[in-house]
Formats: C-alpha cells, sequence, structure tokens
C-alpha cells in the first residue's frame, strides 16, 4: 500500500534538493527553485515569502505564473487586522506547519473575502498548499502554491511530501543566514571602525586580529611597543602584555579593560582600550566573543570635535577639553598638569563627564565617544 502512494507522491528528487541549497549560496537561484517546486505540483502560482516584521523592505517574495504582484497589493491593501486571511495566518502559523486547502481558509469563508474576488479570483488563484518554514518575533517565512478551484484537489500525499520539502528549505535559510551574518558582521566592523579617529581593532579573545584600520597598521609597523606575531596582537613589554592578552581572554566577564603601553625607547606611551562588542547591539549572529581594541597616543592628533562632544553629550567647554584628553589617554594626574588645574576640579569634572554619558569609568566613555563619532559619520 505504501509504495502504491508513493507513486502520486511528488519526488524531491536529489537535482531539486541540491538547487534548493544552491540558492542558499546565491539568491538570484531561488526564481528557478520555485520555478520547478512548482511544476513538481502542477501549481499556477507558487509564492516563497520572507517577511522581516522590523524591516519590511527587506522582504523577499518570489512568484511563479503570476498576473499580477499579488502579495505586494495583498501587504498594501488587504493585510488590515480586520481582514479575515490575517487573522487565520496570526492565529495559524506555528513555524514547520504544513495546511492543505480549506484547513487554511474554507472556501466559503474565502469566497466571502475582497481579496479572493479582486485578486486571486481574477488571477485563477483558489486551493491552496502552504507551509511554514520558519516563524519567530522577528520574521515570518512561508512557501505558498495555488491550483484553481476547478483543477484537482491538492492531495494528503501533496501535504507530506511538503512536510519534506519545508524542512529543505528551513535548512537552506539557515545557511543563507549564517552566510549573510557573516558577511554583515564583517562590513559593518570595518565601516564602523575605519570611521573612528583612533587606531582601531577587533581580535579574538586568543588576541587573533580579525580586522585592523589604517592607523592601527601603521601603529603596528612602527614596532615600538606593540606589534604582530603570528597574526596575534602583543604588547613588547611582558607585563603589559600580560595585562593585554588576560583582558583579551576575559573580556566576556570584565566587559572594558585600560592597558598602558609604553613606547620603546621614549618617554611616550600608547592607551590600548579593550571592550567587549555587543553582537546584540551591532545585529551580529555568532557564538564568538570579539573585543575591539582602541589605541591612541599623547602624540597623535585623534582629538573629537568639541562641537560635536558638546552636541551628543551636552558637555560644558571644560568638560569638553577633559574628555578631549581623557580620550587622548590622559590618566587624571596627567590631565590636571595639562589643564594647570587641581586634580580634585578634573575628578569632579569627570564624576560629571560619567553622569551625562552614562558610563562608569574611563574606559567606557572612550569606547562610546569612539562608536558614537563613528555612527555618526556613517
Amino acid at each position: 500500500m505504501m509504495y502504491v502512494k508513493s507513486l502520486f507522491m511528488p519526488r524531491l528528487n536529489t537535482e531539486l534538493i541540491g538547487s534548493i541549497y544552491d540558492a542558499s549560496l546565491d539568491s538570484t537561484q531561488w526564481q528557478s527553485v520555485m520555478n520547478s517546486i512548482s511544476n513538481l505540483y502542477h501549481a499556477s502560482v507558487g509564492v516563497l515569502m520572507c517577511h522581516d516584521h522590523f524591516y519590511p523592505a527587506h522582504d523577499i517574495h518570489i512568484h511563479v505564473r503570476n498576473p499580477e504582484d499579488i502579495q505586494q497589493l495583498y501587504q498594501q491593501e488587504y493585510f488590515l487586522d480586520g481582514d479575515l486571511w490575517y487573522q487565520i495566518a496570526k492565529r495559524n502559523w506555528p513555524a514547520q506547519t504544513v495546511t492543505l486547502g480549506e484547513e487554511h481558509i474554507s472556501d466559503t469563508q474565502l469566497r466571502k473575502t475582497d481579496f479572493y474576488n479582486d485578486i486571486l479570483k481574477p488571477a485563477d488563484c483558489g486551493q491552496q498548499l502552504s507551509g511554514s518554514i520558519s516563524a519567530d518575533s522577528r520574521s515570518t517565512k512561508a512557501i505558498a502554491l495555488s491550483r484553481p478551484f476547478n483543477s484537482k484537489r491538492f492531495s494528503q500525499e501533496d501535504k507530506n511530501s511538503m512536510r519534506d520539502l519545508v524542512g529543505h528549505l528551513r535548512r537552506a535559510f539557515s545557511i543563507h543566514e549564517k552566510i549573510s551574518s557573516t558577511e554583515k558582521q564583517q562590513k559593518l566592523i570595518e565601516r564602523l571602525f575605519s570611521m573612528t579617529t583612533m587606531a582601531a581593532m577587533v581580535c579574538s579573545t586568543t588576541g587573533k586580529i580579525v580586522f585592523s584600520n589604517e592607523l592601527a597598521d601603521n601603529i603596528l609597523c612602527e614596532g615600538n611597543g606593540l606589534q604582530v606575531s603570528g597574526a596575534q596582537l602583543i604588547c613588547d613589554d611582558r607585563i603589559a602584555n600580560d595585562a593585554l592578552q588576560a583582558a583579551l581572554k576575559n573580556i566576556d566577564g570584565n566587559g572594558s579593560a585600560v592597558i598602558k603601553v609604553e613606547k620603546t625607547g621614549s618617554a611616550d606611551f600608547y592607551q590600548v582600550m579593550v571592550f567587549l562588542i555587543d553582537n546584540r547591539k551591532y545585529d551580529i549572529n555568532g557564538n564568538e566573543v570579539l573585543a575591539g581594541v582602541f589605541i591612541s597616543s599623547t602624540r597623535q592628533d585623534a582629538r573629537p570635535d568639541a562641537k560635536l562632544l558638546q552636541e551628543l553629550y551636552n558637555l560644558t567647554n571644560a568638560e569638553v577639553s577633559t574628555a578631549q584628553l581623557l580620550y587622548m589617554g590622559l590618566s587624571p594626574v596627567e590631565l590636571a598638569r595639562h589643564k594647570q588645574v587641581k586634580v580634585s576640579t578634573v575628578r569632579t569634572q569627570l564624576h560629571r563627564i560619567f553622569e551625562k554619558t552614562n558610563t562608569r569609568n574611563q574606559a567606557q566613555l572612550v569606547r562610546l565617544i569612539a562608536e558614537n563619532i563613528a555612527w555618526h559619520r556613517v
């Protein structure tokens, strides 16, 4: 009996399955995949929908043999809280489910909707076979196939086969999202850290450099306190290097740290600020813990713009000056000496700056300023 049923069940051949996974690497192939799927199920219309609830402009809709852009018309004119289809879709669309014909909406109910009479009927779309690829608070991905009312009905065998198809589509989209997330992460990090006025890089917890901007590359090429060994960021001084490696290794727990690195043969120094990159803040997927590294020098012309600091944080002129020098790596004592004021005055200014910027220490403040300046320029 099982053998007889399989004769009428659409076969997901290896060629089709392979094309689905190929499309996960090259999105231009989805149209061809949907043509093949529609042919397999003898569907008059096929729709593959990837709906982003937060960014609808990023939605992907692939239509097959569709005389009009049904999905776009539906979203613009009919996708309303009072619409019957909208209510049913919200209630009966859990992830990885398949609905056949009237399981989704009865023919009687369907024919009463304006959406059917205005759009589906002229396009000869009636019965449906639909599968939910994935659904969460952020996005919904689904596939829907239609046949005219007067054609052969979708069968239970079609539904069983659709379950297997949805599984392959779910895995293919998962592959695509992981690849696009990696690309997005790299582009985002490069853009952010290329725009900052400071030497900046991204390191793994082992010290391996993932990205460095031009200013950071120049410092590392000088080899007078900081250098690269085996693609790993290290300090020439053993004590400073131990502190740097410990900060990177424990960045997930510490959040941020400041390491002072003396320049070789000079009274000048580098201030290395290590901070945790918040994957959620930048919408980056992945389990790897990454650390941002800012490097400043007392001789480096890297002062953030005074007007921008006032605009971003409502700082006074004196507070702006203090924040600029702190950003460049000076300690409170060095700040007081440079500004020719008491250390207590500097600490009072720092306390006010921390309050206005909602930070708790020098590392957090420098990170905040560098990030906001970069995003402001972007």
